[in-house]
């Protein structure tokens, strides 16, 4: 396949990347005039810096002060906040996001320390960028891949997603080299896959007593790490499977898809004659992604009810929006349902215990059989009780 049509609609342009780069040496120029005082070096950061970025109007720096600084989130957004309309956002250090000449600019505050010293993962990011810039060489394929995870609902690691980050696609390709190869090799794969490109462990065995998940990537500037500790068995499956029937039939359609929406789903559903439930659920912009974190494990756990229930839910899930939705096979249930007890011949405590819980009970095979009351027999009215108290 040639790849040349696709690179041609996410790659910036020239005249693209001039302003991008212009834009940045602007902001570094009024970052590095802010921190001097602090002895903080400006770095550009993010996808900019490694040359792997789409087309973009993000742009992202590290503010990296002295070790030893205290309460750098709170000097960045004092400084910044003089001089920009700053949103604090919340990670594992509070960062800043303000916007600038039409480009959504991020500001990480992070301490100059070695990545074994770090206690914080966002002071290791820096050295993420510098191994990128040091050892990747082909940029474009690392474009390919991340508009191929993009289009496919499986790029990013925020927990709603659980999927690939652009820093383990950047080692992915500098693993496989080109895209081709690395949909080849990802053609195989079957968990638990291991990848240490550095060679810092000296047995796979080593590997899976310190790590759980199913793909693991030791992180090249720390040991210690899994970078793709984000990524889900469900990801990682889509991630082969895309992978596996790319290879099959390559095509540009895996790269650039309509987002499906919750009127595809209502189509769907009608179609499988299943009954829809729709909620949505409403929040600001700057809380998206806790927001849809909560909304992701919310969802999870009414599957579950409606399950223990005896509700069979066909499908499920949630979009950015705030939308979320139930489809279910039976949506209403007789009264009662069948319960299965022991062997009529086990002890006789177990015995009784089941006939003082049930009226009537009877026998297939060799166990006690009764029928029991069920709590919820239409699954709205179970639904509409657990989103109360989500949806206030």
């Amino acid at each position: 396949m040639n790849f040349g049509e696709v690179l041609r609609r996410i790659k910036p342009s020239e005249r693209e990347s001039k302003r991008i780069q212009a834009v940045a040496a602007e902001i570094k120029s009024v970052l590095e005039s802010l921190f001097a005082e602090f002895g903080a070096e400006v770095m550009l950061g993010g996808s900019v810096a490694k040359n792997t970025y789409l087309k973009t109007k993000d742009i992202d720096f590290f503010v990296r002060f002295p070790k030893g600084t205290k309460s750098i989130s709170d000097i960045l957004i004092k400084k910044l906040g003089k001089k920009f309309k700053l949103k604090v956002m919340h990670g594992s250090r509070d960062y800043v996001r303000f916007e600038y000449k039409g480009f959504t600019i991020e500001v990480v505050p992070v301490l100059n320390v070695k990545p074994d010293e770090a206690e914080n993962t966002m002071d290791v990011s820096p050295y993420h960028v510098e191994y990128v810039r040091k050892n990747l060489k082909n940029y474009d394929d690392v474009r390919l891949l991340k508009q191929f995870c993009k289009a496919n609902g499986i790029y990013g690691a925020e927990s709603y997603i659980s999927g690939f980050s652009g820093y383990l696609l950047e080692l992915l390709i500098i693993k496989y080299k080109t895209f081709p190869n690395l949909i080849m090799n990802v053609s195989t794969w079957k968990p638990q896959i291991i990848i240490d490109i550095e060679s810092y462990y000296h047995n796979k065995r080593e590997i899976r007593r310190k790590f759980r998940t199913p793909l693991v990537v030791i992180d090249p500037v720390l040991k210690k790490r899994n970078v793709a500790a984000s990524v889900s068995e469900e990801s990682l499956s889509k991630f082969i499977l895309l992978c596996r029937l790319f290879s099959k039939s390559p095509s540009k359609k895996f790269f650039f898809k309509r987002k499906e929406t919750i009127d595809d789903v209502r189509r769907l559903s009608k179609k499988r004659g299943t009954k829809l439930f729709v909620f949505r659920k409403k929040f600001k912009d700057e809380d998206k992604e806790r927001e849809l974190s909560k909304l992701k494990r919310f969802v999870h756990k009414v599957k579950r009810q409606l399950e223990a229930h005896d509700f069979d839910v066909y499908s499920f899930g949630f979009f950015e929006d705030g939308t979320f939705y139930f489809e279910i096979v039976n949506p209403k249930l007789p009264p009662v349902k069948k319960v299965y007890g022991p062997p009529v011949w086990v002890k006789q405590e177990h015995f009784d215990s089941f006939i003082k819980k049930h009226k009537k009970v009877w026998v297939e095979g060799s166990r006690l059989v009764a029928d029991a009351k069920r709590e919820y027999t239409n699954a709205k009215v179970l639904l509409d009780k657990l989103v109360k108290g989500f949806i206030p």
